[in-house]
Protein backbone atom coordinates (compact mmCIF):
# COMPACT_ATOMS: atom_id res chain seq x y z
CA UNK A 1 0.00 0.00 0.00
CA UNK A 2 2.84 2.33 0.55
CA UNK A 3 4.47 1.69 -2.49
CA UNK A 4 1.23 2.98 -4.45
CA UNK A 5 1.48 5.74 -2.08
CA UNK A 6 5.01 6.54 -3.32
CA UNK A 7 4.35 5.83 -7.06
CA UNK A 8 1.47 8.12 -6.82
CA UNK A 9 3.43 10.73 -5.19
CA UNK A 10 6.02 10.55 -7.49
CA UNK A 11 3.61 10.90 -10.86
CA UNK A 12 1.63 13.65 -8.88
CA UNK A 13 5.75 15.69 -8.90
CA UNK A 14 6.32 15.26 -11.64
CA UNK A 15 2.82 16.47 -13.74
CA UNK A 16 3.13 19.47 -11.10
CA UNK A 17 6.82 20.51 -12.59
CA UNK A 18 5.75 19.92 -16.42
CA UNK A 19 4.65 22.98 -18.44
CA UNK A 20 0.84 22.59 -19.34
CA UNK A 21 1.14 23.92 -22.87
CA UNK A 22 4.68 22.40 -24.35
CA UNK A 23 5.06 19.32 -21.90
CA UNK A 24 8.62 20.99 -20.80
CA UNK A 25 9.78 19.70 -17.46
CA UNK A 26 10.17 23.32 -15.54
CA UNK A 27 12.92 21.79 -12.74
CA UNK A 28 16.35 23.63 -13.58
CA UNK A 29 19.42 20.60 -13.67
CA UNK A 30 20.28 21.75 -9.69
CA UNK A 31 16.70 21.07 -9.07
CA UNK A 32 16.85 17.17 -10.36
CA UNK A 33 19.76 17.05 -7.68
CA UNK A 34 16.69 18.04 -4.86
CA UNK A 35 14.51 16.04 -6.46
CA UNK A 36 16.37 12.85 -6.09
CA UNK A 37 17.52 13.28 -2.94
CA UNK A 38 13.69 14.33 -1.57
CA UNK A 39 12.89 11.21 -3.70
CA UNK A 40 15.48 9.23 -1.50
CA UNK A 41 14.48 10.17 1.38
CA UNK A 42 11.00 10.02 0.29
CA UNK A 43 11.53 5.76 -0.64
CA UNK A 44 13.49 5.53 2.94
CA UNK A 45 10.85 6.52 5.08
CA UNK A 46 8.23 4.44 3.30
CA UNK A 47 10.03 1.81 3.58
CA UNK A 48 10.57 1.74 7.29
CA UNK A 49 10.24 -1.82 8.50
CA UNK A 50 6.45 -1.09 10.82
CA UNK A 51 6.64 -1.69 14.77
CA UNK A 52 3.73 -2.12 16.94
CA UNK A 53 2.42 1.61 17.69
CA UNK A 54 2.55 3.12 21.28
CA UNK A 55 -1.26 3.08 21.39
CA UNK A 56 -0.87 -0.85 20.58
CA UNK A 57 2.13 -1.13 23.73
CA UNK A 58 0.12 0.99 25.77
CA UNK A 59 -3.32 -1.18 25.33
CA UNK A 60 -0.91 -4.30 26.43
CA UNK A 61 0.09 -3.00 29.23
CA UNK A 62 -3.25 -1.37 30.65
CA UNK A 63 -4.58 -4.77 29.69
CA UNK A 64 -1.55 -6.04 32.26
CA UNK A 65 -2.31 -3.84 34.73
CA UNK A 66 -5.86 -4.94 35.23
CA UNK A 67 -5.23 -8.65 35.04
CA UNK A 68 -2.45 -7.70 38.09
CA UNK A 69 -5.53 -5.91 39.74
CA UNK A 70 -7.61 -8.58 39.47
CA UNK A 71 -5.67 -10.58 42.01
CA UNK A 72 -5.36 -7.68 44.70
CA UNK A 73 -8.46 -7.87 47.11
CA UNK A 74 -9.53 -5.08 49.31
CA UNK A 75 -9.45 -6.97 52.83
CA UNK A 76 -10.82 -4.10 54.84
CA UNK A 77 -11.85 -0.82 54.69
CA UNK A 78 -13.37 2.16 56.76
CA UNK A 79 -14.46 5.84 55.13
CA UNK A 80 -15.46 9.30 56.75
CA UNK A 81 -16.49 12.77 55.94
CA UNK A 82 -13.72 15.56 56.76
CA UNK A 83 -14.66 19.12 56.35
CA UNK A 84 -17.66 20.44 56.83
CA UNK A 85 -19.04 16.84 55.94
CA UNK A 86 -17.88 17.23 51.97
CA UNK A 87 -14.37 15.72 51.76
CA UNK A 88 -14.37 11.82 51.83
CA UNK A 89 -11.23 10.06 53.76
CA UNK A 90 -10.39 6.67 53.77
CA UNK A 91 -9.68 6.07 57.54
CA UNK A 92 -7.96 2.27 56.77
CA UNK A 93 -7.62 0.61 53.46
CA UNK A 94 -5.85 -2.92 53.83
CA UNK A 95 -4.77 -4.68 50.44
CA UNK A 96 -3.42 -8.01 49.75
CA UNK A 97 -1.65 -8.36 47.20
CA UNK A 98 -2.17 -12.66 45.79
CA UNK A 99 -0.45 -12.49 42.64
CA UNK A 100 2.90 -13.76 42.61
CA UNK A 101 5.35 -10.97 42.50
CA UNK A 102 5.29 -7.33 43.96
CA UNK A 103 2.36 -4.47 42.83
CA UNK A 104 2.86 -0.70 42.63
CA UNK A 105 0.83 2.46 41.58
CA UNK A 106 -2.44 0.91 42.52
CA UNK A 107 -5.37 2.88 41.05
CA UNK A 108 -8.61 2.35 43.15
CA UNK A 109 -12.13 4.01 42.55
CA UNK A 110 -14.45 5.02 45.09
CA UNK A 111 -18.27 5.68 44.13
CA UNK A 112 -20.38 6.80 46.72
CA UNK A 113 -24.12 6.67 46.86
CA UNK A 114 -27.12 8.47 47.91
CA UNK A 115 -29.55 7.05 50.25
CA UNK A 116 -31.50 6.55 47.34
CA UNK A 117 -29.29 4.69 45.12
CA UNK A 118 -28.41 6.88 42.92
CA UNK A 119 -24.46 7.23 42.09
CA UNK A 120 -23.34 11.01 43.50
CA UNK A 121 -19.40 10.61 42.85
CA UNK A 122 -17.22 8.70 41.32
CA UNK A 123 -13.21 9.43 42.50
CA UNK A 124 -10.31 7.99 41.35
CA UNK A 125 -7.01 7.50 43.60
CA UNK A 126 -3.55 6.19 43.07
CA UNK A 127 -1.40 4.52 45.83
CA UNK A 128 1.95 5.39 44.48
CA UNK A 129 3.53 2.33 47.07
CA UNK A 130 4.39 -1.41 46.57
CA UNK A 131 2.71 -4.20 47.91
CA UNK A 132 4.99 -7.30 48.49
CA UNK A 133 4.13 -10.80 46.84
CA UNK A 134 1.41 -12.57 48.73
CA UNK A 135 1.27 -9.85 51.78
CA UNK A 136 -1.71 -7.63 53.06
CA UNK A 137 -0.57 -3.84 53.61
CA UNK A 138 -2.70 -1.05 55.22
CA UNK A 139 -3.04 2.67 54.19
CA UNK A 140 -4.27 5.14 56.14
CA UNK A 141 -5.77 8.54 55.51
CA UNK A 142 -6.61 8.62 52.13
CA UNK A 143 -8.41 11.95 50.82
CA UNK A 144 -10.30 11.92 48.45
CA UNK A 145 -11.23 15.61 48.12
CA UNK A 146 -14.74 16.81 47.70
CA UNK A 147 -18.03 14.80 47.30
CA UNK A 148 -21.52 15.45 47.75
CA UNK A 149 -22.29 15.43 51.52
CA UNK A 150 -25.90 13.29 50.79
CA UNK A 151 -23.71 10.34 50.46
CA UNK A 152 -24.42 6.94 52.55
CA UNK A 153 -22.80 4.34 51.23
CA UNK A 154 -19.51 3.53 49.41
CA UNK A 155 -18.12 1.31 47.32
CA UNK A 156 -14.43 0.63 46.17
CA UNK A 157 -13.13 -1.05 43.20
CA UNK A 158 -9.13 -1.81 42.81
CA UNK A 159 -9.09 -0.58 38.71
CA UNK A 160 -5.36 -1.39 37.75
CA UNK A 161 -1.75 -1.95 38.86
CA UNK A 162 1.15 -2.29 37.64
CA UNK A 163 3.92 -5.08 38.52
CA UNK A 164 6.88 -3.89 40.71
CA UNK A 165 10.83 -4.32 39.45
Amino acid sequence: MTNIIFVAFLVFALIAFTQKSTGRILVPKSGWIAFGLFCFLLILIVNVPSTPSTLDKYNEKVNQAETIANNIKVKSWSVRLGGYDNILIIDRLTLTNQNHFPVKDILINVKSYAASGTLLNSKDYTIYDIIPANKSKTFRDINLGFVDSQGRKSNIEIVRAFRAE
